[in-house]
């Protein structure tokens, strides 16, 4: 079943009309049998896709040391490679901050998490000084995260899922979520289907 942010998303696919809310009432029902199976976020059992997607999102909050995290080993993994590629992409793509902020609750770090199953793989990214960024530079990074998903999961583990979604998300709020299915290297398509920015964002996740 397809996590893809949560029971919150179903709001969000009302708006889209009854293919997409019924896709993501399979979402819902995903992530209500992991959690029944104690394979929830984290390995916290929860009893439904709300309070999963909440407890991804309190880890993604603040880093305490660790700047990945999945549903399993193999998800964590896919996480931190995830985390380690997005963040060169902005070295080499963005301007360096001029100095470090007195506060920083990512303290520079993309943290990120992955939900993956056999037929989806999610990932939620905080990332750092997300509030700064012009939208040019919002949709850039967009870009990019949505590139470095393909990436991640075309060629990292064993599994190959063909639905994919990442969340974008500040220190508290989601700026965009993008959800699509998986393409080939080669593929003259992004795979995107389903894109959604600033305030939608935020009131579905």
């Amino acid at each position: 079943m397809y996590w893809a942010l949560a029971g919150g998303l179903l709001t969000f696919a009302c708006c889209l009309g009854a293919p997409a809310y019924f896709f993501f009432q399979g979402v819902r029902q995903g992530i209500e049998q992991a959690a029944q199976n104690n394979a929830g976020i984290g390995g916290v059992r929860e009893d439904s896709g709300e309070a999963a997607f909440n407890e991804a999102n309190r880890l993604l909050g603040v880093n305490t040391g660790k700047t990945s995290f999945g549903n399993s080993e193999e998800a964590r993994q896919r996480a931190a490679d995830f985390s380690e590629k997005i963040r060169d992409l902005r070295e080499v793509f963005f301007t360096k901050r001029k100095k470090e902020p007195l506060v920083s609750f990512s303290k520079g770090e993309f943290l990120t998490y992955c939900r993956l199953d056999e037929t989806s793989c999610v990932f939620l990214v905080h990332v750092p000084d997300l509030r700064k960024f012009n939208n040019d530079a919002k949709n850039q990074l967009g870009e990019l995260a949505w590139e470095t998903a393909q990436l991640v999961v075309r060629t990292n583990g064993k599994s190959t899922p063909r639905k994919l979604a990442v969340g974008i998300r500040g220190v508290v709020l989601y700026d965009r979520a993008m959800i699509g299915s998986l393409q080939a290297a080669d593929s003259p398509e992004n795979g995107i289907e389903i894109s959604k920015e600033g305030t939608l964002s935020q009131q579905a996740l």
